[in-house]
């Protein structure tokens, strides 16, 4: 009824126009999503129609990565103390912390990050950290590293969708993996640590 008094021609520019208002829309809605740094130290983006992510994390002191589901963004993070640099292009998820700063102004870095277990994901922790945890329950897990080390990582693991290789290069005093029952592990050890289980 509301377009039956307009001819084809009439149909064709506002055809146009829409399509052109909803595009710019959908940009804008993307930006407005993306929570700048002043605002409470969270970020996220929207996830869109992305099949895969990948997480990088540089030089952070205190990290805990989680999942959800059914969750409307990529990720979320939220931070205490320093805030990293944060980006998020093409599904790759970057938060990236000065080297200089850690541990000479003896403010906790903490990073609490949370994925979305829609699609697959691909981690890779640099300059380790003090403490990581990730409780990948549920999550499509691709592939996992840290780099560097630390001093406590904690690994409850996804039950996979096929061979998901994990690597903590630098070692670690105390390294924990928790794997889902019934799923087969294959653990090479070179290095220093003082407690694996």
């Amino acid at each position: 009824e509301v377009v039956s008094r307009y001819d084809e021609e009439q149909l064709a520019f506002l055809l146009e126009f829409l399509q052109h208002s909803n595009a710019l829309s959908r940009k804008e809605l993307v930006r407005l999503q993306e929570v700048p740094p002043d605002e409470g130290k969270i970020f996220s983006a929207p996830l869109e129609d992305l099949s895969r992510g990948r997480l990088v994390v540089s030089s952070c002191a205190r990290l805990t990565l989680r999942t959800s589901e059914g969750m409307v963004e990529l990720y979320q993070a939220r931070f205490e103390g320093s805030v990293p640099n944060v980006a998020a292009k093409d599904g790759v998820v970057t938060l990236r912390y000065p080297r200089r700063l850690l541990g000479l102004s003896g403010e906790q870095r903490q990073a609490v990050v949370t994925l979305s277990r829609a699609i697959p994901w691909q981690m890779v922790i640099q300059s380790g950290g003090s403490d990581v945890t990730a409780e990948l329950g549920g999550l499509d897990l691709a592939s996992f590293e840290i780099k560097g080390g630390g001093s406590m990582i904690h690994l409850e693991l996804p039950v996979p969708s096929g061979v998901v290789p994990i690597r903590i290069s630098g070692g670690a005093s105390e390294i924990l993996v928790r794997r889902p029952a019934g799923v087969a592990v294959r653990a090479h050890l070179e290095g220093w640590g003082s407690a694996f289980v």
